[in-house]
């Protein structure tokens, strides 16, 4: 149980963003607007500065991290398709957070 609290932040991310297409509730909408705006941001700035915190030894594996990325992606990509307006708003976060997902895997690899 104790590898799963490295991946606290992402699985409570997870859980916010299911929560926000299930819902439909515009302020967790926001939320998860303003969420993955600062992740952008924080994982290019961590690309640019070459930076690779050391991965404790008691990390998940790396596979957890794609799924719970790639579940979240798909979760936006849903929302997209269900949305009425033609869920442009859904679509751009899915595509940001493929970057994120597409960002950590990288600074992963170096």
């Amino acid at each position: 149980m104790r590898p799963i609290r490295h991946a606290a932040v992402d699985l409570a991310a997870l859980a916010f963003v299911l929560f926000a297409v299930v819902s439909g509730a515009g302020w967790a909408y926001t939320v998860v607007v303003a969420y993955t705006a600062l992740m952008v941001v924080l994982k290019l700035a961590a690309v640019v500065a070459k930076m690779k915190p050391p991965r404790p030894t008691d990390a998940p594996p790396e596979w957890v991290y794609h799924a719970i990325y790639g579940v979240t992606v798909a979760a936006l990509v849903w929302a997209g398709w269900a949305a009425g307006d033609g869920g442009r708003g859904w679509f751009a976060l899915a595509a940001a957070w493929a970057a994120i997902w597409a960002l950590s895997a990288f600074a992963a690899r170096r």
